[in-house]
């Protein structure tokens, strides 16, 4: 579960980052772990756990991209800014369905 605003979403974290390629993925059933995306590495240092809503670790990081939470990455692989990965996350997982009030 990823809480995103007052919402509880049931993202498949696992297919959400099996769109991207990654470098000496092992895919396990709680977690990935790669190289992390963030930097040039031959050893993978970088994880994501699922059961903790997705959060990541880089132990070979630091500063901002250290760690954090699934939107953070998303929104980084995906090229994009936290808001626009939250509506997409939202249209996509939210049962009930998403719309921007704004229109």
């Amino acid at each position: 579960m990823l809480l995103i605003g007052d919402y509880e979403v049931d993202v498949d974290f696992e297919a959400e980052l099996k769109e991207f390629t990654w470098g000496r993925p092992r895919w396990k059933d709680d977690k990935l772990i790669a190289c992390s995306p963030f930097r040039n590495e031959t050893n993978p240092s970088f994880a994501v756990t699922y059961s903790k809503g997705g959060i990541f670790i880089d132990s070979g990081g630091d500063g901002e991209w250290r760690s954090g939470g699934f939107i953070k990455l998303l929104s980084w692989l995906r090229n994009e800014t936290t808001e626009e990965t939250r509506e997409y996350l939202l249209e996509k997982y939210f049962i009930i369905g998403f719309r921007d009030t704004d229109e």
